[in-house]
């Protein structure tokens, strides 16, 4: 008598459910993987660009000082690369505002966006990222163009007179 190679009913639902058991883990794996390599980051670090966006909105412009503060809080931050390459740029009507001529609020003297002037200003923020992990993970499934940083806009108007 020869023994049947194929599998019963109950072995064949066992190893459907197997599969299936396998695959949903998978899935939330890999969503909770895009999460902390990605979603995670990018809100946090867009939550501070827009608070950098506000404080340029009162102040009619970023001093220095401003930027040297929030690449000091972005230095705490473990998802992201090193800090002291993040750049951050304001724009007036297409033209770059140079942060050491802008005046702080409290002090004396005119140089900052008014709110009479009804002018833009565009905050553009670039911020390299860590990315080991997400880069690994995109070499294994073959995804090719991994950003290798952030890139932010705020575009806000003065409130200050």
């Amino acid at each position: 008598m020869s023994e049947r190679s194929c599998l019963t009913k109950k072995e064949a639902y066992v190893s459907v459910e197997t599969v299936f058991a396998i695959s949903v883990f998978l899935v939330f794996f890999f969503l909770a993987l895009g999460f902390f390599t990605y979603i995670y980051p990018y809100t946090v670090l867009q939550r501070d660009v827009h608070v950098l966006g506000t404080v340029a909105a009162r102040q009619g412009g970023l001093t220095q000082e401003d930027i040297d503060q929030f690449q000091e809080r972005l230095a705490r931050y473990p998802f992201l690369g090193r800090s002291d390459q993040v750049q951050v740029s304001v724009y007036v009507n297409g033209s770059l505002q140079d942060p050491a001529s802008v005046t702080p609020l409290g002090e004396e003297g005119g140089h900052y966006v008014t709110r009479e002037s009804k002018d833009l200003m565009d905050i553009e923020v670039r911020v390299p990222a860590s990315g080991t992990l997400l880069r690994a993970v995109a070499k294994f499934f073959g995804v090719e163009g991994v950003s290798d940083e952030y890139v932010f806009w705020e575009t806000v108007v003065s409130y200050r007179n």
